[in-house]
């Protein structure tokens, strides 16, 4: 919306906030996994590792939209959204200190 100058929109600004929200419930827990790995990294990677393999079918769900337009619509297409998220999953993954071998 935003490369499209939409920014104008309720929809855009309610969709922001949530964003800015989520993000920081997001580094909150990055924040306790980073604290648990530096304290037990033995004890705490192999947990981390194992939850994110066991819901890695629930999570790629989430990149599978009812209506493809919801990825077209704004010019993107289903590989890009999925690079994006996998990218975004390492760059968590690497502040945590782990990877997702398990």
């Amino acid at each position: 919306m935003r490369e499209q100058g939409l920014t104008d929109r309720g929809f855009y600004r309610g969709f922001t906030a949530v964003a800015r929200d989520e993000s920081r419930h997001v580094s909150f827990g990055i924040k306790v996994l980073q604290e648990a790995v530096r304290e037990d990294a033995a004890r705490y990677a192999p947990l981390i590792q194992k939850t994110l393999v066991e819901c890695l079918p629930l999570i790629t769900g989430t990149l599978d939209p009812p209506d493809p337009r919801y990825i077209t619509e704004f010019g993107h297409t289903q590989s890009e959204i999925v690079q994006f998220a996998f990218d975004s999953l390492n760059k968590r993954l690497r502040a945590i200190g782990i990877n997702l071998a398990a």
